[in-house]
């Protein structure tokens, strides 16, 4: 997982020549053949990204190994990001290249890449040249007409709508840094609080201070005369719904997070409109895409329906878990994707539609938008991304009215 978290960085500070080949497969981390189906299959400028993908099994020789490696072969930078400790003992004791036989490459493959990081970070195809503009200015656009019905959230008289979290993890001790990350802190912190909520940062948590964060968060007095909450998490995730503190320990997020928002540990909020993103990996696959064939489906089941009387002078009770939208960057087991200057697509995406669409939108159509828009996003390696979103117990419209002042 060390190894896929940093590949973008890898990549960059890799020189993956014959002699970085030749040891990986003298050291069993590949295969010759391995080597020469990425070549002839893929596009060279995805040969490294490959690369460094076959060599990522779990254990701890392998990142040793792999370390030694590229401190052989004099790319340093790079082993520094899996290992400082281990660079440093081979500085100090003065680490000598080996001579090794060289693999045949091909020297006019385009290896060059562009930088970018996984949430796992990468510029968007749509528009290459917008790699080096500026983030967008948040402008949301005013409501003018007030929703209302017995399928609306309920919005209370005044412009202030709820208390808005933000937890964002940039740095941590041997993972990659999250640049472009606080682009993201930016877009939303201005979103949220044209939105019409009273917005908080923390940065850089550790897994007790989040943990603590959540529980004092839960309990925030603001909730009580506010009509909904958000709860923000980025960082870096890995598989089974797990994300990454500032000192690389793990939180879940059902257990960890969710669970002191719902009605039993936060009545406050019973009843009131819950919506948490997550900005993180799910996993460490890559979607590339599938070719389109302007094709659609329509899936239907087979399942009879079927009702459920409670018995009777069964006293009425309201779910556990209700009134909660949960966002995600990717799908389980995949990567997000995070440009250094822009932020992570997802963020932006969602900030944009919000800041567009959020005058007369409800949440879940503008979460459908959002799916929409980064669906036409593409790295210039191929990459593709599905953002996703689940609710419990979110069976009414949820509309913010911007800067409305609700009578």
């Amino acid at each position: 997982m060390l190894i896929t978290w940093n590949i973008p960085f890898l990549v960059k500070h890799t020189n993956i020549n014959g002699a970085f080949l030749s040891r990986l497969v003298e050291e069993g981390l590949t295969t010759h053949e391995a080597i020469e189906h990425h070549k002839s299959e893929n596009k060279s400028s995805k040969f490294p990204y490959l690369v460094f993908q076959e060599v990522d099994k779990e254990g701890k020789h392998v990142i040793e190994k792999l370390v030694d490696i590229l401190m052989e072969t004099g790319n340093i930078e790079a082993a520094s990001v899996l290992s400082p400790t281990r660079v440093k003992q081979h500085k100090n004791r003065g680490y000598a290249k080996k001579e090794v036989p060289l693999l045949t490459v091909n020297d006019n493959a385009d290896l060059s890449i562009e930088e970018f990081c996984t949430d796992g970070c990468v510029s968007s195809k749509k528009s290459s040249e917008e790699r080096d503009d500026p983030p967008f200015s948040i402008q949301v656009v005013p409501a003018t007409k007030l929703f209302k019905g017995e399928n609306i959230y309920h919005i209370s008289a005044g412009s202030v709508r709820g208390q808005a979290l933000i937890i964002n993890n940039e740095s941590f001790q041997e993972l990659s840094s999250r640049r472009g990350s606080k682009v993201d802190v930016a877009n939303l912190s201005s979103l949220f609080t044209q939105l019409g909520f009273q917005v908080n940062v923390k940065e850089d948590l550790k897994r007790s201070e989040t943990l603590n964060l959540l529980i004092n968060f839960s309990e925030n007095k603001g909730h009580e005369s506010g009509d909904m909450m958000i709860l923000v998490v980025l960082s870096h995730g890995q598989e089974g719904g797990k994300i990454i503190t500032h000192d690389e320990k793990s939180v879940d997020i059902n257990h960890d997070i969710l669970r002191h928002f719902n009605n039993e540990n936060c009545p406050s909020l019973r009843g009131k409109p819950k919506l948490f993103i997550f900005q993180a990996c799910k996993g460490d696959e890559w979607d590339m895409g599938v070719q389109s064939r302007g094709l659609s489906c329509k899936t239907e089941t087979d399942a009879k329906p079927f009702d459920i009387e409670s018995p009777p002078g069964s006293p009425l009770k309201d779910p556990t878990w209700e009134d909660m939208v949960i966002s995600y960057a990717t799908i389980p087991g995949y990567v997000s994707w995070r440009s250094p200057i822009r932020g992570s697509w997802f963020i932006e995406t969602l900030s944009a539609v919000f800041m567009k669409q959020s005058h007369d939108t409800n949440l879940r159509d503008m979460l459908d938008l959002v799916c929409l828009e980064l669906k036409q996003r593409e790295s210039t390696q191929g990459g593709k991304q599905s953002s996703m979103y689940e609710v419990r117990g979110f069976h009414k419209k949820l509309f913010f009215y911007p800067s409305l002042q609700i009578p």
